[in-house]
């Protein structure tokens, strides 16, 4: 039975016989310190979790990489003797060996995916949707008695997805938790599946209980793709979210769905320079279905709307609806812009709209029962399809 066995030697200095083979101990690292204070150059964190019978409190070693070495999943460990804490797979990694003791990863700043095992390049769609499960757990937030005080700061409480493209089932994010990619050419998060959302924002429901208006959590720099599958590509739901430097494309159900949230007097969904193109139905729809009618809703800065299968914004209920500094609406096959009836307060400012209508009678802006105010707008050449730039069905506004 100790054919093959590694013979190490505990706190004591008592001699200790390890669990794991010479081969596999031999595998796993490339050099192992005669110190107290080091192990180097450990292959991977499988190989990781083959220490843990023979080192000291503090000890700290240097993981290569996830699965192999320079896969971005690597990092510094140091061993926590005394932790009894969940292994977590990225940032607390509990040694087969042991049940008290803990390697816990040396960093600050934001989390990353890959450092849970995620896949940046187009594969392994369990195992990457997983990572981002694990990382997204691993942010715990704290509470200062109201149970909508959370205290995390900006960068603790951000996932980081380095670029490349990953390939997920669904990623449902946390009222409390920001995801931050490379930019939207680098960063890249695609669909698996069908039916579903790609990304979900909110998913934990707050209610218009929460009264911190200061509160917010982000999407920035990264790209959404539907690949063209029966999918919406983000759905976003309670607390205030903003999105910059975003692009949501070829999503067959709609680009973007905000629907219903209600908090103190911001806007509770701002966008600025985001893309949403190649939707199936909406690139963009407002739904306030919930308590409060979407009211304080959203703000869109910059950014373009183009080749929705039909509309490309569709307002169904909202209240103080901004579109302004140069947005684009182009190429959709009905309405440029939609807004339904009891949606108030929107404001149209300094836009332009291009060749809307080009399947569908429509009009670049189809304005039904609606309070809307338009101004220091570009219209381009109808289509052949647009019944007018602007269509008005009511006397409102």
């Amino acid at each position: 039975t100790r054919a093959t066995k590694m013979l190490g030697f505990d706190a004591d200095g008592d001699p200790v016989m390890s669990t794991s083979t010479v081969d596999d101990i031999d595998g796993a690292v490339d050099i192992i310190s005669s110190s107290t204070v080091s192990f180097t150059n450990v292959v991977n964190i499988a190989a990781l979790r083959l220490i843990g019978s023979a080192v000291s409190d503090n000890d700290s070693v240097t993981v290569l990489g996830y699965y192999a070495e320079g896969d971005g999943g690597g990092g510094e460990f140091f061993w926590d003797a005394a932790s009894t804490a969940a292994d977590n797979n990225g940032t607390i990694i509990k040694a087969a060996s042991v049940t008290t003791g803990r390697w816990v990863r040396l960093f600050s700043g934001h989390i990353n995916v890959l450092w849970f095992g995620a896949y940046n390049n187009n594969t392994n769609s369990v195992a990457t949707n997983q990572a981002f499960v694990d990382a997204i757990a691993s942010i715990q937030p704290t509470y200062d008695g109201n149970p909508w005080d959370i205290a995390l700061d900006e960068m603790g409480r951000t996932i980081y997805a380095p670029s490349g493209t990953y390939s997920v089932d669904i990623i449902k994010i946390p009222s409390w938790v920001s995801l931050l990619g490379d930019g939207k050419r680098e960063t890249k998060i695609t669909s698996t599946t069908t039916l579903t959302n790609i990304v979900e924002m909110g998913v934990d429901v707050l209610t218009t209980a929460q009264t911190d208006d200061s509160y917010s959590s982000n999407i920035e720099k990264l790209t959404i793709y539907g690949q063209y599958r029966n999918v919406t590509g983000l759905y976003c739901s309670t607390i205030k979210w903003t999105l910059r430097d975003v692009q949501i494309l070829d999503c067959g159900h709609d680009g973007l769905i905000f629907y219903d949230a209600y908090i103190g007097n911001a806007y509770n969904l701002t966008l600025y320079r985001c893309a949403l193109a190649g939707a199936g139905y909406a690139s963009i729809r407002l739904d306030g279905r919930g308590s409060g009618y979407g009211e304080n809703g959203v703000a869109f800065f910059g950014g373009e709307v183009g080749g929705s299968g039909y509309d490309g914004i569709r307002i169904e209920v909202g209240n103080k609806v901004v579109f302004s500094n140069g947005f684009l609406v182009e190429g959709c096959k009905r309405n440029g812009f939609y807004l339904q009836a009891p949606s108030t307060n929107v404001s149209i400012h300094d836009c332009y709209f291009e060749g809307n209508a080009t399947t569908y009678t429509g009009a670049d802006i189809n304005r039904i029962g609606s309070y809307v105010s338009i101004q220091n707008c570009f219209f381009g050449q109808p289509s052949a399809n647009a019944e007018a730039c602007i269509l008005a069905n009511s006397l409102n506004g």
